[in-house]
């Protein structure tokens, strides 16, 4: 995998705002060319999977909201993380949710993490969304990224 240009970087707030509309395209490619093929029989499959599937692609979510003592919980105490790994996840029912978990590297490995040492070591992400309405976000009056919850 190629490294992207300036990955890692601070960027500006037009830059942030460039990268988040990058994404509108992909959601409706995935909605409208790929979610609306699927058949009544894909819907009632054994397992739910193309049913939860449709439900998790079609929230209106492109951003959450943490509390920063859930974030700021894996750079604080005894041991500490050098990285933030975010998963994309579903929870039980199938809507979208993110897992937050500190890493480390391992000692003469330069491809490998592991998780910190510490009771829990990964945080799923709390019942508020963020809802930055495509193709989002938007500004405050002063400039600003301005952040709506619904």
């Amino acid at each position: 995998m190629e490294k992207i240009k300036d990955a890692g970087s601070p960027i500006n707030l037009e830059k942030a705002k460039r990268l988040v509309e990058a994404y509108h395209p992909v959601r409706l490619a995935t909605t409208a060319k790929i979610l609306s093929k699927v058949t009544d029989d894909d819907l009632n499959d054994s397992k739910f999977a193309v049913r939860r599937a449709m439900e998790y692609h079609s929230v209106n979510v492109n951003a959450y909201l943490f509390d920063a003592g859930l974030v700021t919980r894996f750079f604080e105490g005894h041991e500490r993380a050098e990285y933030l790994m975010v998963f994309l996840a579903a929870d039980d029912d199938g809507k979208p949710t993110l897992v937050l978990a500190g890493l480390n590297k391992v000692a003469g490995k330069d491809k490998e993490f592991v998780s910190l040492n510490i009771n829990d070591p990964g945080t799923q992400h709390p019942p508020k969304y963020a809802d930055l309405s495509f193709p989002g976000p938007e500004k405050a009056n002063d400039g600003r990224l301005l952040v709506k919850l619904y």
